[in-house]
């Protein structure tokens, strides 16, 4: 197939079946990809802490306080408290997670030697799916893709400890849930249940202490009051007004004491059960943490099927950046679109046979053989009344495509066929079907179209019926002018006569020409194309070159195609069944 993300013809479509035709050719590396990751993942899931998490709720009601603003030589009244309550729900989220409250938890609970407690990673509702990935790869290759660390990095173990404790608001309401995460299930809920407590119990000791600032307001209001009273009365250094005034300034220092007691950080001086009849706390435990045995990481269902997808995905990815980095012919759709030449057939790769060149007569009914004929069959039907196809030229593109075990593979064929057939090795410049033949290279081709020997001399008999070989002969220092000579016509009169079919097996045509001159002189050129070898980049200027030279091309091979490949993986198992248990059955 054309390389998927490069049209050249702007109205091409890509079918589904093109994808698929991908995946399948190279479903193996796929395959392998997904257990891989699928693997990985799982063992990573199995061996992994589970982490466990125990919540709590708590009721977080609307907080009305007066605020006394005291100066050097007054008292004022502020305004009403928390600008709203959305700030103040907010600034309650904040404190739960606040240094000040969790660091005595942490050490009551002597979490510094606990190895129950360890470094707090990130919550799973935080943990995104790129960095999954990036956790996956990491696992796979061993390669950090982090730039910096991926968590925040505490050398304070109270600093680990408050990551382990996330706050979130229950949508719609006024509730809190408090969570804790811990390698033990049961620490994990006395860690939220205690923290909640703290929580709810420092509120109520604030509350309180706005009690008591409140009552401390109306004895200054008062106090204040009868001074003014005693004022347009008396004079200001009487006793009953130096009275009310020593009274005033001790009023005075104790809500300024109370008030700096109360800062941000500092403990509550009283206990909150000495106080908590004052007024009510608008801050509650709505439901006590429980210990929970599931454990919310690793979450294995999830790990697995993310692997799944992930394992799918990187696979087909794969599939699909090696199909654009390979720009090699695969089949015959990847030609298809550029070229207009008749399609012969596919010939299967053969593995563990040392002698190709002669499959057709050693192995008749093996698919090799069997594509070879369909080959066969297609040039007898190429050939009509106006068109003859009596001398026929096999080249390639490059070297080692399988041209000349194509050719004698087809020689052999037709021989079969009950016709006389001369294979000629034309290739001048690195002849070897002597050496398959079994015979010497001293006269051939280059001794006739020299004029040193006679066309019957160069002509040899075979061990296949009804065909002959004439071999190369010695190398001329001039191939291209020799074949391109007058006596080659004469060559294809004797060989028309005495033969009802000639093969041409000549050097690759993209490297040198003399397979472009000797198509001037035979019926037809077929070409052969190896599958995953071939370049598809070749294939335009292929065709200029042919069609400059106004060569017949009677069609193309592609060979040494894997058997399970596309198309052709249903014709390759029929003949492999098929022949396969006649032969066992005549064995």
């Amino acid at each position: 197939m054309n390389n998927q993300f490069q049209f050249e013809d702007p109205e091409e479509e890509i079918h589904l079946s093109d994808y698929w035709r991908i995946i399948r050719r190279h479903k193996w590396k796929v395959v392998t990809v997904f257990l891989v990751i699928v693997t990985a993942v799982t063992v990573k899931t199995v061996l992994t802490t589970p982490i466990y998490r125990a919540s709590a709720t708590l009721f977080v009601d609307q907080e009305s306080s007066n605020v006394v603003t005291v100066s050097e030589n007054s008292v004022g009244l502020g305004g009403g408290g928390y600008a709203n309550y959305k700030e103040y729900f907010q600034s309650q989220k904040a404190i739960i997670t606040s240094r000040s409250l969790l660091e005595p938890i942490f050490r009551d609970f002597r979490l510094g030697a606990d190895p129950r407690f360890d470094t707090v990673v990130q919550p799973a509702d935080q943990f995104s799916w790129a960095d999954q990935l990036r956790e996956l790869i990491v696992t796979l290759t061993g390669v950090s893709l982090e730039t910096g660390p991926k968590y925040p990095v505490h050398s304070d173990p109270v600093d680990k400890f408050r990551q382990s404790v996330s706050v979130e608001e229950v949508s719609g309401t006024r509730l809190l849930r408090l969570s804790v995460e811990n390698k033990d299930p049961v620490l994990a809920a006395e860690i939220a249940n205690r923290i909640a407590q703290d929580f709810v119990e420092r509120n109520l000791a604030y509350i309180s202490k706005s009690e008591i600032l409140d009552l401390h307001k109306n004895e200054y209001i008062k106090l204040k009051a009868q001074l003014d009273e005693l004022s347009k009365v008396y004079k200001h250094k009487h006793p009953k007004i130096l009275r009310a005034q020593e009274k005033l300034e001790q009023i005075t220092r104790r809500i300024k004491q109370e008030r700096d007691e109360n800062l941000p950080g500092q403990q509550p001086v009283i206990s909150a059960s000495d106080l908590a009849g004052l007024k009510a706390n608008n801050i509650s435990v709505q439901d006590w943490a429980q210990a929970s045995f599931v454990p919310v990481r690793p979450n294995k269902r999830k790990n697995v099927m993310l692997a799944v997808v992930i394992g799918l995905m990187a696979g087909a990815g794969l599939a699909f950046l090696l199909e654009y980095l390979d720009n090699t012919v695969k089949g015959y759709e990847d030609v298809e679109r550029q070229v207009e030449w008749p399609f012969l057939g596919y010939v299967p790769m053969v593995r563990h046979e040392r002698q190709l060149d002669f499959l057709m007569q050693d192995k008749p009914k093996s698919a090799v053989s069997e594509a070879y004929r369909t080959i066969r069959t297609g040039l007898l039907f190429s050939a009509t009344e106006e068109y003859p196809l009596q001398t026929i030229l096999l080249t390639s593109p490059g070297q080692k495509e399988g041209k000349s075990t194509t050719v004698c593979n087809l020689a052999i064929a037709m021989a079969q066929n009950n016709k006389k057939v001369l294979l000629v090795d034309a290739d001048m410049r690195k002849p070897r079907l002597h050496h398959d033949f079994d015979t010497d290279n001293r006269v051939g081709i280059s001794s006739y179209l020299s004029g040193q020997e006679t066309f019957d001399k160069c002509v040899r008999s075979t061990r296949v019926e009804n065909l002959s070989f004439m071999a190369c002969g010695p190398y001329p220092p001039n191939p291209s002018e020799l074949l391109a000579s007058g006596r080659m016509k004469d060559f294809m009169d004797q060989a028309r006569r005495q033969f009802d079919y000639i093969f041409f097996d000549t050097p690759p045509v993209m490297m040198v020409t003399d397979a472009v001159i000797l198509s001037r002189f035979v019926d037809g050129t077929v070409l052969i194309m190896e599958s995953g070898r071939t370049s598809r980049k070749v294939v335009p200027r292929l065709k200029q070159i042919l069609k400059n030279a106004k060569t017949r091309v009677v069609g193309l091979v592609i060979n040494k195609i894997k058997a399970q490949s596309g198309e052709y993986s249903y014709q390759y198992n029929y003949y492999s069944r098929y022949y396969g248990h006649e032969a066992e059955s005549k064995g």
